[in-house]
């Protein structure tokens, strides 16, 4: 059978621009490649929270024999003091509140396993809804309250829906079916094949067009 867990990878390179901006901080920056094992919690040890920093590599690195070596040399090779275990949490939709001047966004509201790397990205979303809520009452084209009560109308449903996704994605990375993982692996296979398709694993960009009013 499939087994219940998948790393995520993301490379972070270095470039000149970045470059001139760190140097005036007077921290160095480097190129560095962040990797994420994720796994079902009855995949692991049932200790697993008692355990150390490198008692969790040697986990993982037990967990992954078997997988491509170019993989577990990553695995091997990440820096000890980096590594730490971190449970995958989501909200729950709320229903919706009266409106005031106290209002939410980010992981405030819609948190979300960080799986599609959606989080930041619905975080910087709401940023930007509530700038353009904001300008429209600073230009008087709506009263305080109302314009707030929209954002927040607005920041459940796309906020949700990002959450739905994120859980999504990481329940086919996490599933243990053999057709359903040969379906994925075929599907993905094809993205790669026919990059037109790449846009359908993207269902919350969809969803998180800004309105009319929002661009007004």
């Amino acid at each position: 059978m499939p087994d219940p867990f998948f790393l995520f990878t993301s490379v972070f390179e270095r470039r000149s621009e970045v470059d001139e901006l760190v140097i005036d901080t007077g921290r160095p920056y480097q190129s560095y490649i962040l990797c994420a094992f994720v796994a079902h919690r009855s995949a692991y040890p049932r200790d697993v929270h008692d355990l150390d920093r490198h008692c969790l590599q040697h986990v993982v690195e037990a967990m992954t024999v078997g997988w491509h070596p170019d993989l577990r040399r990553l695995l091997a090779e990440s820096d000890p003091e980096s590594v730490l275990l971190v449970e995958n949490k989501t909200s729950v939709p709320v229903p919706a509140w009266p409106s005031s001047t106290v209002i939410l966004l980010g992981d405030a509201i819609h948190s979300m396993p960080p799986v599609g790397g959606l989080g930041g990205n619905a975080a910087l979303r709401d940023a930007n809804l509530l700038c353009a809520t904001l300008t429209t009452v600073r230009d008087e084209q709506v009263p305080l309250v109302p314009a707030l009560h929209r954002y927040e109308a607005e920041l459940r449903a796309c906020g949700y829906a990002a959450v739905r996704t994120a859980l999504r994605t990481q329940r086919q990375g996490l599933q243990s079916n053999r057709l359903a993982v040969a379906g994925s692996r075929a599907w993905f296979r094809a993205c790669n094949a026919v990059p037109s398709l790449k846009p359908l694993n993207l269902p919350y960009r969809a969803q998180a067009r800004p309105r009319a009013w929002e661009r007004s």
